[in-house]
């Protein structure tokens, strides 16, 4: 069995996600649990940054941004933004 990369970084990551949900529950835009995931991922001492731009860049040309919801442990996550009644999320709920 292989070794999960940051897997102490990654279990604190989901279990602060986890806690976001239990306290706020379902049925809220995409937003509010972004910005109460920083204050949680802040209050157990994991610093992170919201909405930073990196340029795309392909051999030697800018050609778009990325802009992550959230990077954390100096990875990149991206927030599962999951509508009610559209059967599925629109995001990736998470890059590494």
């Amino acid at each position: 069995m292989s070794k999960l990369i940051l897997g102490a970084e990654v279990y604190s990551v989901v279990n602060a996600a986890l806690e976001v949900l239990k306290k706020l529950g379902h049925g809220f835009h995409e937003k509010p649990y972004e910005n109460a995931l920083v204050v949680e991922l802040s209050s157990r001492g994991m610093p992170c940054q919201q909405q930073r731009c990196f340029n795309v860049v392909y051999k030697g040309t800018k050609v778009g941004e990325y802009i992550p919801d959230l990077i954390a442990v100096h990875s990149r996550f991206n927030f599962v933004s999951a509508h009610s009644g559209s059967g599925g999320s629109n995001r990736d709920s998470h890059r590494l």
